[in-house]
C-alpha cells in the first residue's frame, strides 16, 4: 500500500480486508468489481473489449463517470508503454475535450502503486498538451502513478472496464430487494432453482448473483 504524506488509514483498511479473508496471501489479486462490492456494498459490472467495440466501451466509460460510479480497469498479462501487466488501475475522470483541431475523449487513470505511468500519447511529457489543456485538466509532469490516455489507446492497451454503482443513490429513484437461497451441501442431487421477475415498464435494471466467500471463514491470522 502506497500513501501520500504518511497517511495511515489506507494501510489499516488493507489490513482489515486481509484479516477477514484470513491472510494477506489471500488478497494479493482478484477482480475489481468484487472488491468494490465488499467495500461499498453496491453491484459491480465488468465489460471486456472482446464483447464491446471501442465506441460502446467509450460510451460506457463516459456514462459511468457522469453517474458517479466507482470505476477501474485492468491490463493483460503482457503489455508495454510503461503499463504493468496483469494489473488493476483506477479510472478517475473521463473528459471529452476540444484540442483545437479535434474532439478527443481523455481518460485519467491511476496506478495504485503511486508510480509507473503510461508513456504513449497524452502522457505527461507528450507534446500534444497545450498550456491551456494542462491547466484545464490539472496535468502535472510527475511520476505519481496518475496519467491521461485517449479512448483509442485505452481500448487498445486495457482489456476490461469495471464500474460499480455509486454508494450514494439518494438522488435517483432506486428500489433494491434480495432473494436468498441456501443450498444444503449434504444433498446428493442438485435441484435446479428458478426465479421469475416481471417488470411492467422499461427501466434501468441491475442484478447480481453472489455466493458466500469461503475465504472469510476459518482461522484468522
Amino acid at each position: 500500500m502506497h500513501t501520500k504524506s504518511g497517511e495511515l488509514w489506507p494501510a489499516l483498511l488493507e489490513k482489515a480486508f486481509a484479516k477477514i479473508h484470513g491472510s494477506y496471501a489471500r488478497v494479493t489479486g482478484g477482480n475489481e468489481h468484487l472488491a468494490n462490492y465488499v467495500l461499498y456494498g453496491t453491484c459491480g459490472y465488468i465489460l471486456y473489449k472482446d464483447t464491446h467495440d471501442q465506441e460502446k466501451m467509450t460510451a460506457h466509460l463516459l456514462n459511468s463517470y457522469r453517474r458517479g460510479c466507482v470505476m477501474a480497469t485492468a491490463t493483460p498479462e503482457k503489455t508495454s508503454m510503461g503499463l504493468v501487466g496483469g494489473h488493476a488501475y483506477t479510472v478517475n475522470y473521463v473528459m471529452p475535450v476540444n484540442t483545437g483541431s479535434e474532439e478527443v475523449t481523455l481518460i485519467q487513470v491511476r496506478n495504485p502503486w503511486s508510480h509507473g505511468e503510461w508513456q504513449g500519447a497524452w502522457s505527461d511529457k507528450d507534446p500534444r498538451w497545450t498550456p491551456a489543456l494542462k491547466q484545464q485538466l490539472g496535468v502535472v509532469d510527475k511520476d505519481d502513478g496518475t496519467f491521461w490516455i485517449c479512448a483509442e489507446d485505452f481500448y487498445k492497451y486495457f482489456v476490461s472496464f469495471t464500474f460499480s454503482m455509486p454508494p450514494d443513490l439518494k438522488q435517483e429513484n432506486h428500489n433494491r430487494f434480495m432473494v436468498r437461497h441456501e443450498v444444503d451441501p449434504t444433498e446428493n442431487a442438485f435441484q435446479p432453482l428458478f426465479y421469475r421477475f416481471t417488470v411492467p415498464q422499461d427501466v434501468d435494471c441491475a442484478s447480481a448473483l453472489l455466493a458466500v466467500n469461503a475465504h472469510t471463514q476459518g482461522p484468522r491470522y
